[in-house]
């Protein structure tokens, strides 16, 4: 009985659950406008059976009325909520899902999904085929490289709902326009003016076929624009009935799938649709039913009356929700333009899109050819040796506009060459647009700007420079470290940036500091160090002069007096007291004399108040050369009057001054019409009267004291003379710095901006340019560029460094002090080389001169010298005491007091011995080797003769012998007019 009873149980719940998954409901609520354009969409939808599906028609304007009808199916039992709605509706009726527990499924953009809708465990998402057929066109973009492209939509891909991505991340110009009936002439007015090169159109062939018949009709160069067409409808149906010109466009559409195809056919056929076209949309939504019909098995849901009012669920359907997310989880299906997958609550279709090429002539088609296929795994699969979708172009040629005078971006050089001059355009500016021109293969002209200037908005609301050329359309591009900014960026477009922003600062002539050895006697003029040089050599000669003459100097007087210091003024000695005298050494020992004494006292004082003098005016000297502060900034110009500043006429320095003008006279008449106001009560105006000014003028004080100079050329020369303060961009500042070494940059900068390049507005170029620019800036060609323009300038200059005087005295002002050490130091030792050599090394040489020449010479004199012609008184050369000695062979020595005697030799060869006036005490050493004769002699200048001692052999005799001039006459052989002595010497 058990057993019976268990087996009963079971058979119940298996019939219970046959019975609960034998029907069920979907409701799918459908926006109109998508069933206006799938016009077999609604009766496909709403005629199906298995599963039974209810239809709920939609638009953005009856949001209430669509969820009523939502809930009245819901009441008869709904299982899943199938949202095709537009993005104003679909978010109420999937909050309603949430609450009331039902499985929930959108077929829409991802963007349009809310986050909260993801977040839940029974929303199954759909990606419709039209959000996968629009990523083949930035596939088709960076194929060709495309830029300057126009998008014309219609309602078939939901563009107008979805954010345009469609060419997000892709470098190009683009712009978005919805295909109109009433503006299809705008349109293409539109792409007229913008100089569009490629056209997408992503709509249905009626939409497109209207585009092209007008484009060809109404654009004058349509020959050269690439046509694409993109479309849910089938390819082969395309017809352009008014291209009566030739039209060629490349057409993409889906690729469809032999055996899917046919039996959908044959669906159509059978079910008797109005339209029996393969559409995309229809085609998915078929594919869609019969996943439903072989996934699906549902049943009626017991709801409450006013289940769409009420907070509570009566019934738990988790267990029945979850069996649908399971069956719809593994998915594999092929579709009709391809297999349709699932993975993880996300329903997707791998389509397959055909490229073809399409040329129409005269309202007909005369060529359809393939080119190959796409998918959104594999991209762009084109038929061999096919490189590009667009037909060549033609190399164009630009008129370039040139600002040249601005070093190192641009600037004009002359240039010889085939016998005649011609002017080239160099810089970096140059190089990078030469760059640019070669990536985008074109050609250009330059020209330059008639009045030199950039380009400013005159006071008449017309543009002037570079920009007056671009407005007028004259030039196409314009070429020069342009500043960005707001009211250029209104009449023009400008590429990215190629250069780092920069500000204004000042440029003027560097302050010199006269860096000279000699500058410790820049503190006295040449005149008194003129007075102070012949004082000093006066008082030298004075204190020689009464030194000399005064009766008691220790030079006239040596007995009275004598200090431990026996000093005798010469002139020499003088210039040295003199000298010390003027040092913390001290002059020394001063003169004996009261005379010399206030001599040197005079000096002294002299010295001192002359000392004290030179060391104030050091001090004062140096202190206003640190005191002395140079211009640092526009705050320190504006208070100053005696340089000339601003800028070059046309550039953005004078721009940007005039309009702070500006702003300034606005503030003042915002603030006057607020003090004048009537309405305002008295302590309103009292606090608007704080001020009588509320801002300070300065840029108007600026502007009116500014000198304009209209060239660079003309900027430059002034600046250089110290007559200007140049306000201008830093690059330009630091270029001139980095090659004139006469000129400084000082300030902060202010009102910073980058350069760029500047096309016409709405032009191609911006996006291509820009294109490159980044390009080339990830390859560090922008680097190396600047690099070759500055740091390795072959024009760049190295300039000493400034020495900043306010931190301390350099050592180039300090180093005349140093010098006068070395100066001294070299006359030193050139006084002693000096020195060395004539009592060292000059008597040492004469020496060994004399020992080869003078022992013929002497051997000579001997022998004239002789016992025969000497007459010797032996009596009077001894002593009156009697005292004396000789000897032959040893040393004698003899202490001879002579008193009237002496001893001549005859100027004929004989000698006469005369005695002295005076008495002579001295003590002679002579050695004597046998009977040779020696000489020993000294002179004594006052007397005008050589006393002597000769040792004949005999005895030892003391005489006198003649003069060197006597001694000349009779050797002149041995003649030396250079020294004082000669017989003496050379013996």
């Amino acid at each position: 009985m058990g057993y019976t009873k268990v087996l009963s149980a079971v058979f119940v719940a298996i019939c219970t659950w046959l019975v609960y998954v034998k029907s069920a409901q979907i409701v799918t609520v459908l926006d109109q406008r998508v069933a206006d354009i799938n016009v077999n969409m609604e009766m496909m939808l709403s005629q199906e059976t298995t599963p039974n599906m209810s239809l709920v028609m939609s638009s953005e304007n009856n949001t209430l009325e669509t969820f009523d009808k939502v809930c009245y199916e819901i009441q008869h039992g709904v299982s899943i909520l199938l949202d095709i709605s537009s993005p104003s509706v679909g978010p109420l009726l999937r909050s309603f899902a949430r609450a009331r527990g039902l499985v929930f499924m959108t077929i829409m953009d991802e963007s349009l999904v809310l986050p909260s809708d993801v977040e839940d465990e029974f929303y199954i998402k759909i990606q419709p085929p039209g959000s996968v057929m629009l990523n083949v066109i930035a596939d088709i973009i960076g194929f060709d490289n495309l830029t300057n492209i126009a998008i014309l939509y219609d309602d078939s891909f939901n563009l107008q709902n979805i954010p345009r991505r469609i060419v997000s991340g892709v470098l190009s110009h683009h712009i978005y326009l919805e295909i109109e009936d009433a503006g299809i002439a705008d349109m293409m007015e539109s792409i007229k003016q913008l100089e569009i090169e490629n056209v997408f159109i992503v709509s249905s062939l009626k939409n497109a076929a209207d585009v092209l018949g007008k484009g060809s009709q109404s654009l004058p160069r349509y020959r050269e624009i690439n046509w694409f067409v993109v479309t849910k409808d089938p390819i082969e149906s395309v017809r352009c009935i008014e291209c009566s010109n030739e039209m060629r466009l490349v057409l993409v559409g889906g690729y469809y799938s032999i055996d899917p195809k046919r039996t959908y056919e044959k669906y159509l056929e059978k079910s008797r649709f109005r339209d029996s076209k393969t559409r995309i949309d229809e085609a998915f939504a078929y594919d869609l039913l019969s996943i439903f019909k072989a996934n699906l098995s549902l049943v009626d849901r017991e709801v409450e009356r006013d289940v769409c009012f009420s907070n509570e669920n009566t019934t738990d359907y988790s267990e029945f929700n979850e069996r649908i997310m399971t069956n719809l989880s593994d998915i594999n299906y092929d579709g009709v333009f391809g297999p349709i997958i699932s993975t993880n609550g996300f329903i997707r279709q791998r389509i397959k899109l055909e490229i073809r090429k399409v040329v129409f002539k005269g309202g007909r088609q005369t060529m359809l050819n393939h080119l190959g296929h796409w998918t959104e795994e594999s991209g762009l699969n084109l038929n061999d040796n096919l490189k590009s979708l667009i037909r060549e172009k033609q190399k164009k040629t630009y008129k370039v506009v040139v600002i040249p005078d601005y070093e190192p971006f641009i600037y004009r050089e002359k240039i010889y060459t085939n016998g005649t001059y011609i002017y080239e355009y160099n810089g970096l500016c140059v190089d990078l647009f030469k760059e640019i021109a070669k990536k985008l293969d074109f050609d250009y002209d330059f020209y330059e700007t008639k009045d030199g200037y950039f380009g400013s908005l005159n006071d008449d609301g017309t543009w002037n420079g570079a920009i007056h050329e671009l407005i007028e359309k004259k030039a196409d591009i314009a070429v020069g470290p342009i500043s960005v900014m707001s009211e250029r960026e209104n009449v023009v477009d400008f590429t990215v940036p190629f250069h780092e922003p920069v500000g204004l600062t000042i440029l003027m002539k560097k302050s010199k500091f006269e860096y000279t050895l000699h500058r410790f006697l820049s503190v006295l003029e040449p005149e008194v160090w003129g007075c102070i040089v012949a004082s000093y050599f006066l008082f030298s000669v004075l204190m020689w002069l009464f030194d000399k003459f005064s009766p008691f100097s220790y030079q006239n007087n040596p007995d009275r007096g004598a200090g431990p210091e026996k000093r005798i003024f010469t002139f020499k000695e003088g210039i040295w007291f003199c000298m010390t005298s003027l040092t913390p050494q001290g002059g020394g020992e001063a003169p004996k004399a009261v005379s010399g004494r206030l001599v040197a006292a005079t000096w002294w004082l002299y010295g001192f108040l002359l000392v004290a003098f030179y060391t104030a005016n050091l001090a004062a000297f140096l202190t206003v050369t640190r005191l002395e502060t140079p211009i640092t900034s526009l705050e320190d110009l504006s208070k100053q009057q005696s340089v000339k500043y601003g800028p070059i006429n046309g550039t953005s320095a004078l721009i940007y001054f005039n309009r702070m003008k500006e702003i300034e006279e606005q503030f003042y008449r915002i603030w006057k019409d607020m003090s004048l106001n009537d309405s305002l009560d008295a302590v309103a105006r009292a606090k608007l009267a704080v001020w009588d000014y509320p801002v300070s003028e300065q840029f108007t004080k600026l502007i009116s004291r500014m000198h304009v100079p209209n060239t660079t050329s003309e900027a430059m020369e002034m600046v250089r003379r110290g007559e200007l303060a140049l306000i201008e961009d830093r690059s330009r500042n630091r270029y001139q710095v980095l090659t004139d070494c006469n000129v400084e940059e000082i300030g902060e900068e202010f009102s910073r901006k980058p350069f760029a390049f500047a096309v016409t507005q709405g032009s191609p170029l911006r996006a291509q340019m820009s294109n490159v620019i980044l390009e080339l800036s990830n390859n560090r060609y922008l680097e190396d560029l600047t690099n070759k323009w500055w740091d390795s300038n072959e024009l760049k200059k190295e300039c000493d460094r400034i020495e900043d005087e306010s931190d301390g005295i350099s050592i180039q002002n300090i180093g005349g002090v140093f010098l006068v050490i070395a100066i001294g130091t070299g006359l030193s030792l050139i006084a002693f080389v000096v020195e060395y050599y004539y009592y060292k090394i000059k008597p040492l040489k004469e020496e060994r001169l004399y020992k080869m020449r003078g022992r013929t010479n002497v051997s000579r004199i001997r022998s004239e010298v002789s016992l025969d012609t000497i007459d010797v008184d032996r009596n009077g050369s001894r002593a009156p005491d009697g005292g004396g000695g000789s000897t032959l062979h040893g040393t004698s020595t003899a202490t001879t007091d002579l008193s009237e005697s002496s001893v001549d030799f005859s100027t004929a060869y004989r000698g006469s011995f005369r005695r002295s006036t005076k008495s002579l005490n001295r003590t002679h050493s002579s050695r004597c080797n046998g009977v040779s004769n020696g000489i020993n002699g000294r002179r004594k200048s006052e007397f005008g003769h050589t006393n002597g001692h000769v040792h004949n052999g005999i005895t030892n005799s003391i005489f006198t012998y003649d003069s060197d001039d006597n001694m000349s006459v009779k050797y002149p052989d041995l003649h030396d007019p250079d020294r004082n002595s000669v017989f003496s010497e050379k013996l």
